[in-house]
Parts: structure tokens; sequence; C-alpha cells
């Protein structure tokens, strides 16, 4: 092969374009790698889950359809093909097609440009990004190194964690980090998933997410906990307010609960919220049953950035290594920092969208 992108590397490219779970991209790479385009769905089946898993097929079919699903987003020719064979074989058709297309308008590349199963990012005009919305780039997160040293060895001691703070303070952008660095910080290795409670409607939907992501067929109650006994996970729960909606019950917080108690447990959880859990879920308290998180969440308090860290964060954006080179010559004065520590109150969000205006200024005056 040609010493440009490897057809791996690529199908990473298109896996992240399709925005597909960590568990649908192990599934599509497997499925399309070359050495494996002609096998059928048993012994694909048996690569992911293993040759000893009841109900492989199964559960990689159901995925299978899931992954062709978010396809169709980029790939609408394939929307009209009924699955099956002839639906594999028109997307790989359309991967070959885009693969060849790539190739051949695109320069030489000699290390695969995907990192971390994202696409390395561009040189940018401006390093105070993004100036609002959550950053889930690690070459773009910053500091939280003693909270995050903390959290892990909660996670580590067999506790779950419940991460507290204000709205837009970071706490979706720590989530993101943590769910980076799990492989290498938990002791016990546990998949990371995560997920934000937004996108979930009610209980049925929440299971359907679990149940998806774990490669089980739907399931809840004593039935999955039975199914999930051979998982080791990581979730991830952002926006845990939507659980005290319509359609979200007290029945799915202890089954969470159960799920997440002891050290060998199948789950172990991190959730992010605005308010501590036991004012969050009075209702747990209303019935005269224990609040569902109470002695399985260490509760932390994510605060506002002190003095040094935002001089810090301003100092590490100026010399942002994807900054434009003609732009690395801008400063901020010490008169437009100081101003910037009090505008901002210490609030990472509002201190971004503060540097990303002034930076803005000096880049007109250069233009």
């Amino acid at each position: 092969m040609e010493n440009w992108l490897l057809w791996d590397d690529f199908l990473k490219i298109v896996a992240v374009d399709a925005q597909l779970s960590t568990k649908e991209r192990e599934i599509f790479l497997v499925r399309f790698l070359r050495n494996n385009l002609n096998k059928n769905d048993q012994q694909i089946a048996d690569i992911v889950y293993g040759c000893d898993i009841a109900n492989s097929l199964s559960n990689y079919k159901k995925q299978k359809t899931g992954i062709y699903d978010k396809l169709e987003k980029i790939c609408p020719q394939i929307a009209d093909v009924n699955p099956g064979e002839g639906k594999f074989t028109r997307v790989l058709d359309w991967l070959d097609e885009q693969y060849t297309t790539r190739k051949h308008s695109s320069p030489i590349q000699t290390e695969p440009i995907v990192n971390n199963s994202s696409i390395e990012s561009a040189l940018v005009d401006n390093p105070f990004i993004p100036s609002n919305g959550v950053i889930d780039d690690d070459k773009l997160f910053f500091s939280r190194t003693q909270e995050i040293q903390r959290i892990f060895e909660t996670l580590n001691s067999g506790s779950s964690v419940a991460i507290i703070g204000e709205r837009q303070i970071g706490k979706s952008s720590l989530l993101m980090e943590i769910s980076r660095q799990a492989q290498a910080q938990l002791l016990q290795a546990r998949e990371p998933i995560y997920l934000n409670l937004q996108e979930i409607h009610d209980d049925e939907d929440f299971y359907q997410f679990l149940c998806d992501y774990a490669g089980i067929d739907f399931c809840k109650g004593y039935r999955l906990s039975r199914n999930l006994q051979n998982h080791r996970l990581l979730l991830i729960l952002d926006e845990l307010e939507k659980m005290t909606w319509d359609g979200f019950t007290n029945n799915i917080r202890g089954q969470l609960r159960g799920l997440a108690e002891g050290m060998n447990a199948p789950l172990r959880l991190i959730v992010a919220a605005c308010t501590s859990l036991d004012q969050l879920f009075p209702d747990s308290q209303d019935i005269g049953m224990t609040s569902p998180f109470t002695g399985i969440c260490i509760e932390y308090k994510l605060n506002r950035w002190d003095e040094q860290t935002i001089r810090n964060f301003i100092k590490s954006r100026l010399n942002l290594p994807l900054l434009k080179p003609e732009y690395k010559t801008i400063t901020f004065t010490e008169n437009e920092i100081s101003e910037l520590i009090n505008k901002s109150e210490g609030h990472p969000q509002k201190l971004m969208a503060l540097c990303n205006q002034l930076f803005k200024r000096y880049l007109e005056e250069l233009s």
C-alpha cells in the first residue's frame, strides 16, 4: 500500500464522522478491516464478543443495525438498501470510493492522522476556543489536575463519584477528560461510557442505551443485573438533573445503585449535577427510602479558578502549539489580565469568552 493513509486509520475517521459510540466503533473497524471482509456475521460476532458468549450473533446484528443507521447520515445512498449483505456491500463500495478519492486528493501522510479517535486539529487563529460549550479535545483541556487525581483515587477505592458545580463551570469538559484518562488511571479495567442525559427521554430510553452499549438484548431489573455481571463499565452521566423530570422514576436510580455497589461491581459511576444529590432526589426520602446515590457516590465540588490558575490558563493559551505562528507574538498586558480576572470572577466559561473577545481585538489591529 502507498505510504498515504492506512485503510485502518481511514476507517477511524469515518467512525468519528458518523459519531459511532466506542462499542459501535470497535464493531465497525472489525467488520471492515481488509482481512475480515470475507468473514460472515457469526465469525465477526465471535471476534467482537468471543466464541463462548451467549447471543453473540444477535447482539452483533443489533449493533450492526445501529451502525448502519448512523452511517446513513454521511452515506445516504445506503438508506434504500435492505439490511443484510446487500447493505454491507453498498457500504463497502462507498468506503472504497471515499478512500480512493481522499487518497488522490490529499498530500502524502507518513503517520496516521487519527489520535485518540479524533482527527488532528488544524492551526487556529484564536487560541481561546471554544468560546462556549464542552471542550472535548484533550489538547485544549486545561487544569483540574488535582480534581482528576482525587476522582480516580476515589474510583480505585471502590466508590463512585458525584461532581457538583454551577452551570458552565466545566463539569462536562472534566467528564470528557476523565473518560479519556480512564484506561490509564483505573486499577480495574473498565470501559468508559459517556452519556449526556439531555439525549435520554425516560427510563425505557436509558435502559435501551445501556443495553445497546453493552451489546446485550434490551432488559431491565433482574435480567439486566444478570446480563451485566461479566461487564465492567465506567458509566459517566452528565446533566443528572434530567433524571428528576417526568419519565424517570426512582426505580432506575435504585437499579444503578445496585449495579454500582461493591469493589467488583459491573458499574462504577461518575455523575455530574449542579445540586447535591440528596437535594436533587428528595422523592426517595419522601417515600422512606435511602437516596439512591447515598453511600456509593462521594461528592466533589468543582470550584471556580483562583487568580494563579487564570494566569496560567492565559499563558498556556497564548503559547498554544496549535496557534498560527504569525499570531504567537500577541500578548496581554498586566492591566488586561487583571481586568479578565475581575470580570470573569474565576468562572472558566466566562473567562474563555472574555479572552476570546480580547484576542479578536488584537487580530483586528494586525489586519
